[in-house]
């Protein structure tokens, strides 16, 4: 490549880091802050150009920017430093500076990691009747595949400008499924009571994998004094701000329940026992004996807005989590911990007894 020309590969869609092979004859000297080539990354065709489209939530922010290479005279394997891992593209765009060689420009794949072959799915889908389904149902498994993170690649906080860092802890050690492969690489418990149901129907043990992680953070952080579980987890401006969510407390114990359940893992669901009917407790905790519903005090919730109060939503959250452990009580050696719930007479609609 020639210095001022361009290139743009196309990888399908990946995440990782790039390698490539490397000749130049051309040196950069020590206070010259020219490259011999630039990496810029994009996930759609309409973002193709000489700067990453962005891994933030503001549409018009780019910090990303692209990732300067600068080599040694001669012939060199480049390997993209690891806190530049990249969590979703497609398209990477090579703009030359300088003369440069480059061939054999490989990914390696930084996706669900305890998958030897990536293809290796142990879920299956398929219908006769309906070719847009069966392509939808791989297109969501795929996304929570992607989804699935190496423990210490997290976004670094407070984000990087100009560029980026992905080299943050995620939470406790194992890859874990997270709410987005490339903007939000962070666990969010909003996600897991659907997302780990998602990543279990279609990768069997290895979804499975990351949920557990993913859930095994929330207790690791779990408050000490009331019982409620994170938000999200501590990669995250909100962990930073100290939010906290009612309906994401609920749907970390949705997600528990789903766990035990597809596992049948007892002596996991013995291990969090206090954790569980502690997270149950803070449930209970708002039930108003008056009203027969909870409060929503904490609202934060995913993109929507107007939460709060003794909303239906947000008890019927409740309500199937204080069933669920009741029934799951019930069928393991907790049994003691069991009592049924009961429908109170009279507006409003239901109440809930307590866990002891």
């Amino acid at each position: 490549m020639k210095a001022g020309s361009q290139i743009t590969l196309d990888f399908s869609y990946v995440a990782g880091l790039l390698s490539m092979e490397t000749s130049t004859s051309e040196a950069a000297p020590g206070s010259d802050l020219i490259p011999h080539f630039t990496l810029a990354f994009a996930e759609s065709p309409a973002f193709i150009r000489a700067i990453s489209d962005d891994t933030g939530a503001v549409p018009s922010q780019d910090y990303d920017k692209a990732l300067n290479v600068t080599l040694d005279t001669g012939s060199q394997t480049y390997f993209m430093p690891s806190e530049k891992f990249r969590g979703g593209f497609r398209f990477v765009t090579i703009t030359a500076f300088r003369s440069v060689t480059i061939s054999n420009v490989v990914c390696e794949l930084g996706y669900s990691p305890s998958q030897e072959d990536p293809r290796d799915w142990e879920g299956h889908f398929w219908t006769e009747d309906d070719d847009l389904l069966v392509r939808v149902w791989y297109a969501g498994v795929f996304t929570a595949q992607t989804n699935i993170a190496p423990p210490y690649t997290s976004r670094w906080l407070p984000q990087v400008e100009d560029g980026w860092a992905y080299n943050a802890t995620l939470g406790v050690e194992g890859p874990m499924l997270l709410d987005g492969a490339k903007r939000d690489r962070a666990v969010w418990s909003g996600d897991l009571g659907i997302a780990g149901t998602t990543a279990f129907i279609g990768l069997g043990s290895i979804g499975l994998e990351s949920v557990y992680y993913a859930l095994e953070t929330m207790f690791y952080y779990q408050n000490e004094t009331d019982g409620m579980l994170p938000y999200s987890g501590p990669t995250t401006n909100s962990w930073l701000h100290g939010s906290k969510s009612d309906v994401y407390h609920a749907w970390v114990l949705v997600a528990c329940f789903n766990y035990a359940i597809f596992t049948g893992n007892e002596t996991w669901v013995d291990l969090h026992w206090q954790n569980l009917t502690r997270g149950v407790e803070y449930i209970v905790s708002r039930l108003d004996n008056d009203v027969g519903l909870a409060e929503q005090v904490y609202t934060n919730d995913w993109a929507r807005y107007g939460g709060g109060g003794y909303n239906s939503a947000f008890n019927a959250l409740n309500y199937h989590v204080l069933f669920s452990f009741a029934s799951l009580a019930a069928d393991t050696s907790t049994e003691r911990y069991a009592k049924t719930p009961t429908k109170k007479h009279g507006p409003p609609f239901i109440t809930v007894s307590t866990y002891h």
